[in-house]
């Protein structure tokens, strides 16, 4: 069944947490953080250029850049960070509460009380990133990024935080204490992010001793980390060296076909859709676990 457009549990979510003060307190110190990061950069930036007389386009041109690269980056951690602590109490909470029984005797599905979850969870990082908008804007003072560049990158934000809150949702379906359900979410993914690139290091490695050492070798399991997603993407609109310090960090050369695949998407995209799926899997098992009465479960003994 396809969910509602106007979803009761979205509407409801929405209206208790964009009306708290925790809200606005939140953008306060997220904004506050980037801007303070971002001051600092540049403050040091200034001075050594001060000092050493570098006023060419060139160098502005770069401070830019790197000013870009550092709060995409730091933004990309916050939103990590974030995310679970927002999604990971949906369901545990209304246990906690005692109110989920209530929310299943209503008349939605358990797909639309998910998805109604996970969005209203969402709305929140989307607030945060939108509101960080003003600043990467400073950039385009230096010139070198283009607004396209930013629209693409803060839609892979948004497919980052579907995932993460896909998956912490489904162990809040799973434990019953919020708290359980948040640091597992943390452990999980801290474990997918790091195993995923350890095994491509380890293949790119043995790669690198084989007798097709020369060409360029890219392992399948990195398309499904997510850093490997904004590597590309920042990479691709860095340029020049990005691309190739980027490309060092694995072992490869990115912008050339990968050997021994038929991949010819750009990573970033495939790591995208990836993530899409990943994120539709996890919802579907979520919608499942909190049915009060699963059909596929074998009723042993009811006919007797």
């Amino acid at each position: 069944m396809a969910m509602k457009l106007n979803n009761p549990v979205l509407r409801s979510e929405l209206k208790v947490k964009m009306r708290s003060f925790k809200t606005i307190l939140g953008i306060i110190i997220y904004v506050g953080i980037l801007l303070f990061v971002s001051s600092m950069y540049y403050s040091i930036v200034t001075e050594q250029r001060a000092y050493m007389g570098a006023t060419s386009i060139n160098a502005n041109q770069m401070i830019g850049m790197t000013l870009y690269t550092l709060i995409a980056i730091l933004q990309f951690v916050l939103i990590m960070v974030i995310t679970p602590a927002q999604t990971s109490g949906t369901i545990s909470g209304e246990r906690e509460r005692q109110t989920l029984d209530l929310l299943l005797c209503t008349k939605m599905s358990a797909s639309e009380i998910i998805i109604g979850k996970l969005l209203s969870s969402l709305a929140f990082i989307l607030l945060l990133i939108i509101s960080s908008l003003p600043l990467f804007s400073l950039v385009f003072l230096f010139g070198g990024i283009t607004p396209g560049d930013i629209a693409v990158l803060f839609l892979f934000y948004i497919v980052i935080a579907m995932v993460v809150g896909s998956i912490s949702i489904f162990y809040s379906t799973i434990f019953k204490k919020t708290m359980v359900a948040t640091v597992v979410s943390y452990v999980t993914i801290f474990a997918w992010y790091v195993l995923t690139f350890l095994i491509a290091v380890y293949l790119i490695s043995k790669h690198e001793m084989g007798v097709n050492a020369s060409q360029t070798y890219i392992p399948s399991i990195l398309y499904f980390n997510p850093l490997f997603g904004l590597g590309d993407i920042m990479s691709r609109q860095l340029g020049g060296s990005a691309r190739n310090a980027f490309g060092g960090i694995f072992g490869l050369t990115i912008g050339t076909p990968s050997q021994g695949g038929s991949i010819n998407l750009d990573p970033w995209i495939v790591n995208t859709i990836l993530m899409c799926v990943i994120t539709a899997i996890m919802l579907i098992i979520s919608s499942i676990r909190i049915k009060p009465v699963r059909t596929w479960k074998w009723n042993i003994g009811k006919d007797r």
